[in-house]
Order: structure tokens, then C-alpha cells, then sequence
């Protein structure tokens, strides 16, 4: 129940107003208003009073801005207001005859419901009927707050499935409850919670991303509305806008044999089992049967991947690269469709292989039962092997091949790693190159040369004298040879035609020190020679391939002047001078007419400038390029 006044309006003596009260149905959310008209006099009028229209048109009581109750024109009728002349007091100005309507109003969201009332009328008091006064209220808004949809006081703006929601809501009667809504992009309802007073608070099921197998979050729509004690709607309902992130638990759990690795071995290695150093590749292959997606709720599998030595292989065939190295860790993928993934890393143990290495070589000249002899005409070859088993899929052979000197090499010879070999026969006075060769399986190799020199000789001349030799048989015609090892007054050869930091000029890429012997390193890369002197000491670098052209801050000449012009400027002057000006700086010739002063205008003071840098230029002349080696022990 609610009551209240609305505001008089007074002329002369009497002040009209009206008294409302309301009634609220919770069940139609609407208040039933009744009014009462009061008149308030200040004049000493006795009898009692009455309302009119008098000259007033069409009046009476308006309610809602309709005419509810009309007056007749005169106070002796019986269609009018009638009170007691209570001075300085409010009194009730009931009708004579007939009664007021009441109105039922609607509240809104808020609560409030609002009505009009109006007296449009002429008072007039029965003991002096002459003093009559004319008086219109005009519209009157009657506001009545009775119950009102809740707002919301707090709420979660976001919140992780898994994790607490919370709602509070501010409301306007105790006695109203409320329901929230929760609808993704305010289209399809997700959960519809129960009927709570004030507070709402509930964990986030995962089960709202059943049916969006990519999203991570979702936009959702809070809708609550508020009910009175009868079960009605009060008001609109309230909103506000929640995003639900998928937690990070929601992704796919793997179990054991889910993803499992293989050996790709193949060219040289085809055939063989294991990994394998630099041939073998880790091919991955997936059960999506051990692939659990419970937690994925909705989710599917939308790809695999295998990582290995910083690369990712996302296609099938899931192949790492080749391995490199002998402890290697491949890591295998799943990804769901939300992009969440469960991943598990292998550690491979890897079969080393390396090329083999030739050792133990001895070569020399023999007798048949392989005793050693310069003057045998048989050669004991032995040699030593080591090479990668690969768990014993491996194997090596060893290998000799002679050729006479500047000769091709005949067949090979098979040898056993570590047991000496006779080969015969070979020509004492003639020198032999022998090459041992290693090869495996994977392919790998190892060479290695040595030369079987003649026998001795302090000097010997080719048969028919064409040729002489020192220490050695002489194997060439026209041609002077001496024995290795063999020194000139205490220097070897190599020593008197380049001593240590010679240079050695060649296109061949061949080391002197395979020609010659000695320790040799290249040298003077991308650059030229020049003759040690005063301005470069010996060992010296330095130089550029561009050169940068600069101005710097140069003076020009005379000479460097280019051609120009210089501008006129003119001007007025009384004086009849043929010339004007006085300086050597400001003068000019007068043109005719008119005295017009013509001035030369320049930039002088003999002061440097600057150009500024005029670009980069090549000035290497015509050349070709060498191996430069230096000797260097």
C-alpha cells in the first residue's frame, strides 16, 4: 500500500490538490490507484463548498487525461463536489453524487508505474456564492515504485572451465528471485540456471565446447531475470557479457604406443637395421586408438608432427632428417582441432659410422720368402683397416694397386688388415707407386699413396746414356735425377729450391707438400703481390678491392672552375653615373632610360666546399687468379 499528495494550486482563498493511495497485485505486477480530491481554505466562508464548472468547458476530474468525472454548471445540481468549510484545514472534496474512478497502472522494469490526475474547476462557497474562484490543477503525475527488476552487483567477466563463476544481484524486494541464462553469442542456450535469490555461483563445465571443436573461448550472453513471490516476470531481464576459456587441461592425453619410431635406412644403408649415423632417417607412425579426447570435449585429432635436430616434418610420411649425431631426441605431436597438443619424446641411440682409416702401412722391396732386399724384384704391401661395424652389418675391404712411375695402376689386390702381401715382379731399377685403398658397405673410403723407390745407385746412366741419376737408378731419358733424401752441400733439394717462406705459384690445387714434401699452407687470398720497399715491409697487407670517392674540402682553382652564369639584379637610382656602384663587389651597367641600377651579385671569400662523397668504384686491373702457397716449415 502506498499514498501520497500531489501538489495544490491555489486562486483567491482556496488551494485544490488531490490525496492518491495505491494497492499492488505482485501476481500482474500492476497497482490500483485511488484519488481523492482536498481543498484548502484561508477565507472566513462558512457553509459548505462546493465544485463546478461555472463558466469553466468540459469540466471536472480528468484521469489518465480523460475526463472521468464531470461538473455540472451550477453549485445547486447534484454532479458536483460537496464539503464542509473547514477554515485552514485540508478537507476531503468528495463528489455529491457518484463516485471517482479508480486506475491500474503497470510498474516497468524499475518498478515504477505512473498515473495523471486533474481538477478543472470553479469552487464556490454556499454562504457567499459572489466570491467564486476558477481553479485548474492542470496534469498531475501520480509516480508509485511498488517492485523493480534486479541489477547486477557483480559478475565474472571471464572464467576458465573448471573454474568458479559468480553472479551477484542487487534486488528491489526481498521477496523476488531470479534465473540467469547463459546463451553462446546470445544464440544458443548452454545452461539455465535454477531459481537463486541473490547469488549464483557454479563451476564451468567443459561440456560447453562440445559443440565447437575449434573454439578455445566462447562469447557468452548473461541473461537474468527477476520474479516477484508469484512467479511473475518482473521487468525485463539483465544482461552481461561472460567469455569462457577452454581450461588448459582441455587437450588430448596420449597413452604408451600411441606413436611409435622406425629405421628409414636406404641407398647404402637399405637393408640394414638400427639408426645409423648419417644415413639412417626416424620414421613415425601413429595409433589414434591410444589417442584419448575425453578432455578435448569435442575436439578431434587435426594433425601429427615430429620434431627433430630443429626440424619439423608435419606431412606424411612423418621422416625426420638424417640423423647427426649419436644420441638424438625425436619428439611426436598431436594436435587437436582447437590447436591444443600432447607430445612425447624419444631418445634414439644411434649406431656411429665413420669413414675408415688406413694404419700400420710398410711397404719395401723383397725376395720371394719376403725378406727384405733392395735388389728383390718382389714387394711385401701391408696395411691396417678400422671402420664403423654397425653392429656387425658392415664390412670393409682392403685393398693395393702398383703402377710404375708416371704409369696407370693395375688391378687391385685384395690384402687382409695387418698381414703383409708379396707382389711380384717388379724391376729393381725402376720406382713404383702403390695405392691402399679402404672401402665399406656405406660407402665410405680411405686412400692412401706411397712410392717404392729403385734400389741404390751412386750414379747410374740410362742404358744407352740418354739420362744420369745420383742415388738411384736412372728411369728417364734426357733427364737429371737424384735420389730423395739426397742434399747438396747438407740441403735437400726442396730446401735450395724453396727454403722455408717461399711462395709457390700454381692453378693446380694440389699441395707442394704432396709434389715436394715440406710443410706448405695457401696464403694471399683474394689479394696481389707487391715488391717490399720503403712504403710496404716485407709480410705487410693492406689495400682495398673499392676505392670511395671524396671531394673532402678542396679549394677549386682556376682550371677546376667549371663554366657559369651569374643572375642580375635591378633596381633604381637618380644618379646619371654611366656606372653605379663603387666597389668592386657592386656594380653594374646602366642599360639606358631611366638610371637602373644592374649589381652582379656572387659568392666569393675563396672558402673550401664539399661535394660529398661521389660513389664507390672498382680499380683492380686485369688479373688471374693462382694458388698462392707459402712454405712454412
Amino acid at each position: 500500500m502506498a499514498s501520497g499528495y500531489t501538489s495544490g494550486v491555489t486562486n483567491g482563498s482556496f488551494t485544490v490538490r488531490f490525496h492518491w493511495t495505491s494497492s499492488y497485485n505482485a501476481a500482474t505486477n500492476q497497482s490500483t490507484i485511488t484519488v481523492m480530491p482536498q481543498v484548502y481554505n484561508t477565507g472566513n466562508y462558512g457553509g459548505s463548498l462546493r465544485a463546478c464548472s461555472g463558466s469553466l468547458s468540459n469540466a471536472g476530474i480528468y484521469l489518465n487525461g480523460s475526463l472521468d468525472y464531470a461538473f455540472d454548471g451550477t453549485w445547486g445540481t447534484s454532479y458536483n463536489l460537496v464539503c464542509s468549510a473547514n477554515v485552514n484545514s485540508w478537507t476531503d472534496f468528495p463528489p455529491y453524487s457518484g463516485s471517482i474512478s479508480t486506475m491500474t497502472v503497470t510498474h516497468n522494469a524499475n518498478g515504477v508505474a505512473t498515473a495523471t490526475v486533474r481538477f478543472l474547476g470553479t469552487v464556490v462557497p454556499l454562504n457567499s456564492t459572489s466570491y467564486r474562484k476558477a481553479i485548474d490543477t492542470g496534469s498531475q503525475t501520480i509516480s508509485i515504485t511498488e517492485n523493480a527488476a534486479s541489477s547486477i552487483a557483480s559478475a565474472s567477466s571471464s572464467a576458465a572451465t573448471q573454474s568458479s563463476y559468480s553472479l551477484t544481484m542487487s534486488r528491489k524486494a526481498s521477496t523476488n528471485y531470479h534465473i540467469a541464462t547463459f546463451k553462446y553469442n546470445n544464440q544458443t542456450t548452454l545452461y539455465t540456471s535454477g531459481r537463486f535469490d541473490t547469488s549464483l555461483s557454479f563451476s564451468v563445465p567443459r561440456s560447453w565446447f562440445a559443440g565447437y571443436p575449434s573454439a578455445v573461448s566462447l562469447p557468452i550472453t548473461v541473461s537474468v531475470q527477476t520474479y516477484n513471490s508469484a512467479g511473475a516476470a518482473v521487468g525485463g531481464a539483465v544482461t552481461h557479457a561472460l567469455t569462457v576459456v577452454a581450461d588448459a587441461g582441455m587437450r588430448p592425453a596420449v597413452s604408451a604406443g600411441w606413436a611409435a619410431l622406425a629405421a628409414y635406412n636406404t641407398g647404402a644403408a637399405s637393408g640394414m637395421t638400427g639408426y645409423i649415423k648419417g644415413f639412417s632417417r626416424a620414421e613415425a607412425s601413429f595409433d589414434p586408438t591410444k589417442i584419448d579426447l575425453t578432455n578435448a570435449v569435442g575436439a578431434s585429432i587435426a594433425s601429427y608432427s615430429v620434431s627433430c635436430q630443429g626440424e619439423t616434418v608435419s606431412a606424411s610420411p612423418y621422416r625426420t632428417p638424417l640423423l647427426a649425431s649419436l644420441s638424438v631426441t625425436v619428439v611426436c605431436t598431436v594436435t587437436d582441432t582447437r590447436g591444443r597438443t600432447a607430445s612425447e619424446s624419444f631418445a634414439l641411440s644411434v649406431m656411429d659410422c665413420a669413414a675408415p682409416v688406413l694404419s700400420g702401412i710398410e711397404l719395401f722391396r723383397c725376395l720371394s720368402d719376403g725378406t727384405a732386399d733392395e735388389d728383390g724384384t718382389y714387394i711385401s704391401l701391408k696395411a691396417g683397416v678400422s671402420f664403423s661395424s654397425v653392429g656387425g652389418q658392415n664390412s670393409c675391404t682392403l685393398c693395393a694397386a702398383v703402377a710404375p712411375s708416371g704409369g696407370v695402376y693395375g688391378a687391385e689386390t685384395a690384402l687382409v688388415s695387418g698381414e703383409a702381401r708379396l707382389l711380384g715382379t717388379f724391376s729393381p731399377d725402376a720406382s713404383y707407386s702403390v695405392r691402399f685403398t679402404a672401402a665399406d658397405d656405406l660407402g665410405g673410403s680411405a686412400v692412401y699413396y706411397a712410392t717404392i723407390p729403385t734400389r741404390k745407385w751412386a750414379m747410374k746412366f740410362r742404358p744407352d746414356g740418354s739420362g744420369v741419376a745420383f742415388g738411384k737408378a736412372a728411369e728417364f731419358d734426357n733427364t737429371f735425377e737424384i735420389a730423395d733424401g739426397w742434399s747438396v752441400k747438407g740441403k735437400g733439394l726442396i730446401d735450395l729450391i724453396y727454403p722455408v717462406g717461399s711462395l709457390y705459384l700454381t692453378v693446380s690445387s694440389v699441395s707442394p707438400e704432396t709434389l715436394f714434401g715440406g710443410t706448405w699452407e695457401l696464403t694471399a687470398k683474394d689479394r696481389f703481390l707487391v715488391g717490399a720497399g720503403l712504403s710496404c715491409a716485407v709480410g705487410a697487407s693492406g689495400g682495398s678491392a673499392r676505392h670511395l670517392h671524396s671531394t673532402g674540402n678542396h679549394t677549386l682553382t682556376v682550371r677546376e672552375m667549371p663554366g657559369h652564369t651569374h643572375g642580375l639584379r635591378g633596381g633604381s637610382s637618380s644618379s646619371t653615373n654611366d656606372y653605379y656602384g663603387g666597389s668592386a663587389a657592386n656594380y653594374g651597367l646602366i642599360p639606358g632610360g631611366s638610371p637602373q641600377q644592374e649589381v652582379i651579385t656572387y659568392t666569393g671569400g675563396n672558402g673550401a666546399h664539399n661535394h660529398g662523397n661521389t660513389g664507390e668504384a672498382d680499380h683492380i686491373p686485369p688479373y688471374l687468379a693462382v694458388y698462392i702457397w707459402k712454405r712454412t716449415a
